[in-house]
């Protein structure tokens, strides 16, 4: 990666993590005033942002609690796209906790709905991580194969930021399942 997108990719990252800083304080008082006022889309899309608020702090009871509601409220309102979007976190949390059969059914059932609605971001960022719950159950060529998919298509669209996390996530993953990284891991 050239030195100008590394800065860009810390920067980012740091961005980022202020920004979590910033916001957990005022979640709950946000959920309380979205549940008060009856804003239904935004206390979706703000218990999604906590599902990943809280799966980076260690809390997946937590983590799935929010994911839950964020999911019955987007599917009650037929928001297909959202529901990829949850479905797709959600699959993250039943890998990290050891579900890799429920992972496998929400990975399934959240790339079929991206692909339907045209998602193609999110499609690729589920298609990369569907292939690091391949790889930990030793599937490498299918975990291969998903993963390859998923950087072709976040390649084609260009969202640079999310194809070097997922090349960088599959490199860690695949050193600590003591296998050579796939050979498709830089930009197509």
């Amino acid at each position: 990666m050239p030195p100008a997108a590394r800065r860009g990719f810390r920067h980012l990252t740091k961005r980022r993590e202020k920004k979590r800083r910033l916001i957990w304080p005022s979640c709950p008082e946000a959920l309380a005033v979205h549940r008060e006022v009856g804003n239904r889309h935004a206390l979706a899309q703000a218990l999604g942002n906590l599902v990943a608020l809280y799966r980076e702090s260690g809390r997946p009871e937590a983590a799935e609690e929010s994911g839950e509601q964020a999911l019955a409220i987007v599917r009650a309102f037929g928001e297909r796209a959202n529901e990829g979007v949850a479905l797709g976190q959600m699959a993250g949390l039943y890998h990290e906790t050891g579900r890799h059969e429920r992972a496998e059914a929400a990975f399934e059932q959240a790339v079929a709905i991206h692909r339907s609605v045209r998602n193609a971001r999110w499609e690729g960022i589920h298609l990369c991580d569907w292939s690091l719950l391949r790889l930990s159950q030793g599937r490498h060529p299918e975990a291969g194969g998903l993963f390859r998919e998923g950087i072709a298509i976040l390649a084609r669209i260009g969202d640079t930021v999310a194809l070097e996390s997922r090349r960088k996530e599959m490199q860690a993953a695949c050193r600590a399942a003591g296998v050579s990284p796939f050979d498709s891991l830089r930009t197509p």
